[in-house]
């Protein structure tokens, strides 16, 4: 070994490892190794399993890509890790019987008390997964017998973008079937047009998969799956048993009907549930509300520009219409990799607040699973009422991060929902069912009390007025 470190402009503050004497010969074993992980980790999903490294899935990654997602782990860790120590890890979940779940083979083999060993000798690993995995080793998995029916109604830039992940990743396809597309009929070939908007995307790129059309059928055949193309001006001229469609959830993109009654007509023509994907339009306890959610599938509730842009349009929105705001958060901090943008998105959020506060308009949050970083230095704690769900871990800094500053252990429960309630820190932890009847109630006292302080306001304007005029 020589002693020089792996140094670039990433690493070299946090590179542990000394590189190899043959960096070349180093490479090409652990890319074999890569190349061998590919068809395990399609296996495995095909069976329900997806593996990650450090939140990263490596379905249908290439073996380039899989030896990248090694290299992030010295971001996530402060520690190097090698295609050596995850293979063996790999390797052994692949011949255990496992309920469908998401493992971390990354973390799991940071956190393997004996990592250092793993690449000599992995004949301890057996003992140490089967320990990590006891509550899947054996299980039966909640997987239905018959995947849920979706029907995406409308095919825009949102619809495209929901019908490329339902079909790019369909794991053992039990869960859910992408049944129909509704849209309304532009032109005699819109079938192919459609075709080709799918597979062509000046975002997000080539479709990563097949795209077939069945002009006979009316069907977009997508990755092996039949996808009907259904010709509708409105979801009343629909109805999903006509083809053979039953209890389809209906996911709504065009934006066109936002309230209850009228998405409550997909309901009419055989839909179980319907999802919006454009702002709702509803009321509580008949109080009529702005609402903005943060969702962490999306590469971890990250806030950034777009973010903090939807956030201001729901504040102006909320002025204009002078009706309460409430934002769920969920969220792992701002979106680092915008750098300084998204960090300006702290005081934007803070000032767009101040204007509601000014107006006397009621500002409710409810924090969920997780609200972290710099979300719980802005808007996510500025409101009038701060609600959080039970167990939901509330902080800025980590966990860690904090126990290496402080140089103590911090309690078990720290950060969590309930803790940060008895030292002050919200208001209220409520269960999700009975949100919405804690919120009516809460709007309806901020409500009244915005209307008293206007009055006040008014009065005390009167009172200057005559004043002056007296002068």
């Amino acid at each position: 070994m020589s002693d020089n470190r792996d140094i670039n402009l990433q690493s070299s503050k946090r590179q542990k490892r000394l590189l190899p004497e043959d960096s070349f010969g180093d490479w090409k074993w652990r890319e074999g190794l890569a190349e061998l992980m590919v068809p395990i980790i399609g296996s495995l999903y095909r069976n329900g399993i997806n593996i990650l490294i450090y939140g990263k899935s490596l379905v249908n990654e290439s073996p380039v890509a899989i030896m990248k997602a090694h290299r992030f782990a010295r971001q996530s860790d402060n520690n190097e890790l090698s295609e050596l120590e995850t293979f063996p890890i790999l390797e052994y979940i692949s011949s255990l019987n496992l309920a469908d779940c998401e493992i971390d083979i990354g973390e799991i083999a940071v956190k393997c008390p004996f990592f250092e060993d793993i690449k000599k000798d992995p004949s301890k690993l057996p003992a140490y997964l089967n320990k990590e995995l006891e509550s899947v080793i054996d299980k039966k998995s909640d997987r239905p017998e018959e995947p849920a029916n979706i029907v995406l109604y409308g095919f825009g830039r949102i619809g495209r973008l929901v019908a490329r992940m339902m079909t790019q990743t369909t794991g053992p396809g039990n869960y859910f079937k992408l049944r129909a597309i509704v849209i309304r009929k532009a032109t005699d070939d819109d079938i192919f047009k459609r075709a080709s908007l799918l597979t062509k995307d000046s975002v997000h790129g080539p479709f990563d998969g097949t795209v077939r059309v069945d002009e006979d059928n009316s069907c977009l055949v997508i990755n092996g799956n039949p996808v009907k193309i259904i010709y509708a001006s409105g979801p009343n001229q629909v109805s999903y048993k006509d083809y053979d469609i039953n209890d389809p959830i209906v996911i709504d993109n065009t934006g066109i009907w936002r309230d209850e009654k009228e998405l409550s007509v997909h309901i009419q023509s055989g839909a179980s549930k319907v999802i919006l994907t454009a702002p709702a339009k509803g009321k509580i306890k008949n109080i009529e509300v702005v609402v903005g959610a943060q969702d962490f599938r999306f590469i971890g509730g990250s806030f950034g520009a777009a973010s903090g842009e939807a956030f201001i349009a729901g504040v102006q929105h909320s002025i204009e219409k002078k009706m309460p705001f409430i934002f769920f958060s969920c969220s792992g901090g701002q979106r680092m990799m915008e750098s300084s943008i998204a960090l300006m998105q702290m005081s934007r959020t803070t000032l767009a607040v101040n204007e509601l506060k000014k107006r006397n308009i009621p500002y409710i949050v409810v924090l969920t699973d997780p609200t972290t970083g710099g979300v719980t230095a802005s808007w996510a704690m500025l409101g009038d009422i701060l609600i959080a769900e039970p167990k939901a871990t509330i902080g800025f800094a980590g966990r860690r991060v904090i126990e290496d500053t402080v140089r103590e252990t911090l309690p078990e429960e720290f950060q969590k929902a309930e803790y940060v309630m008895e030292h002050g820190g919200i208001d209220l932890v409520v269960e999700r069912k009975y949100l919405n009847s804690t919120i009516g109630t809460l709007l309806n006292v901020l409500l009244k009390k915005a209307e008293a302080q206007a009055k006040n306001e008014s009065s005390n304007v009167s009172i200057d007025q005559s004043l002056q005029s007296a002068s």
